[in-house]
């Protein structure tokens, strides 16, 4: 096994005898392995433990047997208590995954503190092979499916190419002591029921049940290539204005869902939303909205346009002095005074004549029924007609606002301001109106 490990970290490319690495050690067999191994081959590494104070004395026990181990080959050792019943109490969140969360925050302090490259885990083909069964049974995608990857950084899992029966030959051959963590053998935890119940029955339908596995999981990696790369492509066709992407309905709707799937993931879309966006996308159902957490898409017209979700709060601000400087709602809006009256085309910056204004201004929402004198126009025009042929998509007309002054619009902020307010030739003071997203 120990030529198959190196050939398998220099394949991969994991690490080197340069890199200073940081091995997580439990003090089970896996984990005891790969100490093991790194020591025999001259690897550079130190020893990190976590004592999650979950099995009484066994716990205190494990300690003391990882620091003996590092003693022994003359590492430099790490350790660190947690309780971690109270912060999964507190964090409303599993024993399991509060473990998870404190041990890779601590493991990260300690990379960072001590300059470590590389954090070594002890994860095997049989973690992997659980993990992508885990995830069939919960739902998943191709990621999923394909269970752990060798390298994520900055994790590294040399152990990940190699069943759990190798490692136990490993074990028994060269006389590898260890500790036994007993909640290993509950039924209790799913990821066990997995291992003791489930898998069993799997061999026995296929003995070679995780060679089959590993096989498997390398063509699953490649079809996760295959399915970054066309999402690269189909977000070349995605164009973005003011925060805003713009989807074009008609890549929609001859994309494989699974590949819009993939895209909209990272913004909290599921599946089934995915196939319901797909289905309209060729139909004429321009206000349509679909709803993330945080994120909105939109039909409008022949786009989808996906964005945060807006606030909708109505915004009545008073305005008492000419100098102003705010943030309100999503927009950070810059009022100031200003002896420049020159007419320049500034991105995010208009002009008005001052003298034409008279305090408290206002900034608010706009509302319907709201009309307006557009710059170069004779007459006045409605908000709502404007925004339609301004183009304002339908997920960020909630969020317009308005400029007001003895209740009349000065402009539409960020859009056009009004004919009325406009510097002329005799204007002597000019108002400066910048906005920026904030």
């Amino acid at each position: 096994m120990v030529n198959d490990f190196l050939n398998f970290i220099e394949s991969e490319a994991l690490f080197n005898k340069n890199d200073n690495l940081l091995v997580a050690v439990s003090g089970g067999k896996d984990s005891v392995v790969l100490v093991h191994l790194l020591n025999k081959l001259g690897f550079t590494f130190s020893v990190a433990h976590c004592n999650f104070k979950l099995r009484g004395k066994e716990s205190d026990e494990d300690e003391v047997f990882v620091r003996s181990i590092s003693k022994k080959l003359k590492v430099d050792f790490y350790s660190n208590s947690f309780d971690t019943k109270k912060y999964a109490s507190e964090k409303g969140i599993s024993t399991q995954m509060a473990a998870r969360d404190l041990r890779y925050r601590w493991f990260e302090e300690l990379m960072e503190t001590r300059k470590f490259d590389y954090l070594l885990t002890a994860h095997h083909l049989n973690d992997s092979f659980e993990t992508a069964l885990f995830n069939l049974a919960k739902g998943t995608g191709v990621a999923g499916l394909r269970g752990i990857k060798s390298k994520n950084e900055p994790v590294r899992r040399p152990l990940i190419h190699f069943p759990k029966s190798a490692i136990d030959h490993y074990a028994k051959a060269n006389a590898v002591d260890w500790r036994e963590d007993s909640s290993n053998e509950s039924t209790d935890y799913q990821r066990n029921y997995l291992r003791h119940e489930v898998i069993p029955k799997l061999m026995s339908v296929n003995e070679n049940l995780f060679d089959t596995y590993k096989i498997t999981a390398s063509r699953l990696a490649s079809l996760e290539e295959v399915l970054k790369n066309t999402v690269i492509a189909f977000s070349s066709e995605v164009t973005e204005r003011s925060g805003v992407k713009e989807i074009p309905l008609k890549s929609i709707a001859i994309v494989e869902i699974v590949v819009l799937e993939e895209y909209l993931k990272p913004f909290g879309f599921n599946f089934q939303q995915c196939e319901n966006l797909k289905q309209l996308a060729l139909g004429s159902n321009s206000g349509k909205v679909f709803r993330s957490n945080d994120f909105q898409i939109t039909i409008d017209r022949e786009l989808a346009l996906l964005s945060r979700i807006a606030d909708t709060q109505d915004f009545d601000v008073v305005v008492h002095s000419f100098e102003f400087d705010k943030v309100i709602g999503s927009k950070h809006i810059i009022l100031k005074p200003t002896d420049d009256v020159s007419i320049t085309h500034v991105t995010n910056t208009e002009k008005v004549d001052l003298d034409k204004l008279k305090l408290p201004l206002k900034i608010r929402s706009w509302q319907e029924g709201d009309w307006f004198q557009p710059l170069g126009m004779k007459g006045k025009k409605k908000m709502s007609d404007f925004m339609i042929d301004e183009k304002i998509p339908l997920n960020l007309k909630s969020s317009v606002l308005v400029l007001e002054s003895e209740g009349q619009i000065v402009c539409v902020i960020g859009y056009r301001i009004d004919d009325r307010f406009k510097l002329t030739n005799n204007s002597k003071k000019a108002l400066q109106i910048q906005i920026y997203n904030d």
